[in-house]
């Protein structure tokens, strides 16, 4: 009852400080219905809301009631924020090296010694070996033990053990259990990729699985070879199913800058906050040293993002690829420059990775609510909505998150209208001084014609 009390307490302080602010209705673009109830609410955006954006800070993004007054709203962010595709951990896990699975029946036989402790860990793993009949070569499988981890994970970061001049080359399957007796494939085949020539270095070290949470995998060539892996490391995922906004892709056309031989750019179509890039070519083999930079407007210089190699190439069958440009920061750059060499002869498919904002919000006024986007002149008020969520969670369970609202089909408000910049103010002490300049001439002029018209002094 008492937590009940709070919240509501919060809510009507909140909504009372903040009911006597009325103003006239700002002029925005576009507008998207919200449909998820009263209270606080969260909204996620999508690629429709960004197209409208006009302001890189998201300035003119607002939440409206039915009479189009703002309501508070304001970046999730500043309460919470879920895990982006950056910032998901990395953690070294115990390996134990096993004799490569065969499918033979009168191949190696095989005795495995495992003793592990009370909490599932293994603490000692020992392999005896009897050769067969067949006399195959020495190979070796690689034992994760994963019991200690308290979270799923869904990638494997590869440290792999070669000499400086070695190539690697092979196809890896992945099998998992949780009691090391019963075993099952975890995905598909996964490339496993080193290669150096010509002053190029192609890598595919990383793993990447749907989400699981085996306590043991058991990672295997396909041909049965050894696996020269020194460490591994495991990507976990928050403990608890919080529904993050999922990473979502834009895909840009780009087209060649001057007369510059394999330097294209291409033009985002809004302030898109994206984490993440990669390149797509036509399907032709291809291989080339990239250089991405970006840039907010046309006004300003290029900043570097990274280097990469680009391949993509068909190998014993399958098609390989790198591995996709993590940024050092979120970038919200309308402007992209690709730069290649050798020079590609035709523009790469751009792909932006981002993991779309979430907005919190408080209901007040009238429904229905809409979601507001797209202004020369209207800018979002700053809300003092961290303190109201503290509040609320403070009062609630640890895992409490707003609701997360729908938004609906978009549609005109202010139109573009809303777009245009203001006219120019009218220069009001100018013109005062005009004014005031002008009526003191003609009263010099009505002045000086009142004396001519009198007779002079003495005269008949």
């Amino acid at each position: 009852m008492q937590r009940g009390y709070s919240v509501a307490t919060a809510l009507a302080l909140f909504g009372f400080t903040f009911a006597g602010n009325i103003a006239a209705a700002p002029s925005l673009e576009w507008q998207w219905p919200i449909d998820g109830g009263n209270g606080v609410l969260q909204v996620e955006l999508d690629e429709s809301v960004y197209r409208h954006i006009q302001r890189d800070d998201l300035g003119d993004l607002m939440a409206l009631d039915a009479d189009g007054q703002p309501i508070p709203m304001g970046p999730l962010s500043q309460v919470w924020m879920p895990p982006s595709i950056r910032e998901l951990p990395m953690q070294p896990v115990p390996l134990f090296r096993l004799p490569a699975m065969t499918g033979s029946a009168d191949g190696d036989e095989v005795e495995l010694h495992i003793r592990r402790g009370n909490d599932g860990r293994l603490s000692a793993l020992d392999a005896s070996v009897t050769p067969g009949s067949d006399g195959g070569d020495a190979s070796s499988d690689i034992l994760l033990d994963l019991s200690a981890l308290k979270s799923s994970y869904d990638a494997l970061q590869l440290h792999l053990d070669l000499p400086d001049d070695a190539s690697f080359d092979a196809r890896l399957q992945v099998d998992g259990s949780d009691d090391l007796s019963h075993w099952h494939a975890v995905g598909g085949d996964h490339a496993l990729l080193h290669l150096k020539q010509n002053g190029f270095e192609l890598v595919r070290d990383r793993v990447t699985l749907p989400r699981v949470r085996h306590d043991y995998l058991r990672l295997h060539r396909a041909d049965g070879g050894s696996l020269p892996v020194d460490t591994v490391e495991v990507r976990t995922l928050p403990a608890v199913e919080l529904t993050p906004p999922q990473p979502r892709s834009l895909r840009l056309s780009g087209e060649a800058e001057g007369d510059e031989a394999g330097s294209f750019v291409y033009r985002s179509p809004g302030p898109f906050p994206v984490s993440r890039l990669d390149l797509e070519t036509s399907g032709d083999n291809a291989i080339s040293a990239v250089i991405v930079s970006s840039r907010s407007d046309d006004k300003q210089a290029w900043r570097e993002r990274g280097r990469f190699t680009l391949f993509d190439i068909e190998q014993n069958g399958a098609r390989l690829h790198n591995d996709s440009l993590m940024l050092r920061g979120d970038s919200r750059d309308r402007l992209w420059r690709v730069q290649t060499k050798p020079a590609l002869r035709t523009a790469p498919v751009l792909r932006l990775d981002y993991v779309p904002d979430r907005f919190v919000m408080l209901t007040q006024g009238p429904a229905p609510y809409r979601l507001a986007a797209g202004s020369a002149t209207a800018v979002r008020e700053n809300y003092p909505l961290p303190a109201l969520l503290s509040e609320i969670r403070r009062n609630s369970d640890a895992d409490w998150r707003p609701p997360l609202a729908k938004l609906g089909e978009g549609s005109a408000l202010a139109g573009n209208v809303a777009l245009e910049a203001p006219g120019k103010p009218l220069p009001t002490r100018q013109i005062v001084l005009w004014v005031i300049l002008i009526g003191a001439a003609f009263l010099l002029l009505l002045l000086v014609g009142r004396l001519l018209k009198q007779p002079p002094e003495g005269g008949n």
